[in-house]
């Protein structure tokens, strides 16, 4: 049978059932609890949140982008590396697109450049947190914040900060197309470290770099630019999914 309606010879898209779609936000959130956004998932916890994340995009309604406006908490990521929910991240990759790494990394998930040089950052994370993760978003601005603190095995935090992306944004079919603009280093007490003062001020012209880079070495062109694909959006749940296939899940903040 068809999953299209009838109505008079006219074929009309089924009503969205808010009530099955809230049960289903309820057990995909669920299931995050108790993987640390993603960092500690098991294969097995990937799966069966990918699962539920399909379940409930099956159930979204069409997509309307001042849906996406607001500050959103991020509570999974299919990359063990949360900070790779900044879209910084997904440039990068596109930068590096089509490149192989000279030689493997341990724990690199595929031969990419780009996935072996997270796989080098992955494999610090002992020696590091991560803890907030939000994402602001308005009518045509995108902001990423992302607080790292250093904190080695056994020992209390020595240094903090907040890696802050921001990107124009502008409303597509399928969510929000960003162009990065530059990436910083804000409320940094690392910077009151000896040797450590650089750390006050950093930015990092994200759009320019990219550009330079690409027209120097040969690289992905406009690699500043990336698709956030918003798959379900609710007033309390956002599941963004990216052109290189990570799967994100955001919780709206009140």
């Amino acid at each position: 049978p068809s999953d299209v309606e009838e109505t008079g010879g006219a074929a009309v898209a089924p009503a969205y059932d808010d009530a099955a779609a809230f049960d289903a936000e309820t057990e995909l959130l669920d299931r995050c609890v108790g993987v640390d956004r993603g960092a500690s998932a098991s294969a097995a916890d990937r799966a069966d949140v990918a699962r539920l994340a399909a379940e409930l995009e099956a159930l979204a309604p069409p997509l309307d982008t001042s849906k996406l406006e607001g500050v959103w908490s991020l509570v999974y990521s299919s990359e063990p590396g949360l900070y790779r929910s900044s879209p910084f991240f997904w440039g990068f990759s596109r930068l590096l697109d089509g490149k192989a790494s000279p030689a493997p990394v341990p724990g690199a998930k595929n031969a990419d450049l780009a996935e072996n040089v997270y796989a080098v950052t992955d494999a610090l994370g002992p020696f590091y947190q991560i803890g907030d993760a939000t994402q602001t978003i308005s009518a045509d601005y995108f902001v990423s914040e992302v607080e790292l603190s250093i904190q080695p095995p056994g020992l209390p935090a020595v240094g903090r900060s907040i890696m802050t992306s921001s990107a124009r944004a502008t409303p597509t079919a399928a969510g929000l197309e960003l162009e990065l603009e530059k990436t910083e280093v804000r409320d940094s007490t690392l910077s009151q470290l000896p040797g450590l003062g650089f750390f006050a001020d950093i930015a990092f012209p994200t759009k320019n770099a990219f550009d330079a880079l690409s027209n120097l070495l040969s690289l992905t062109p406009d690699a500043a630019t990336v698709q956030l694909l918003a798959t379900y959006v609710s007033d309390a749940v956002r599941v963004t999914r990216t052109e290189g296939g990570a799967l994100f899940v955001h919780e709206r903040s009140f």
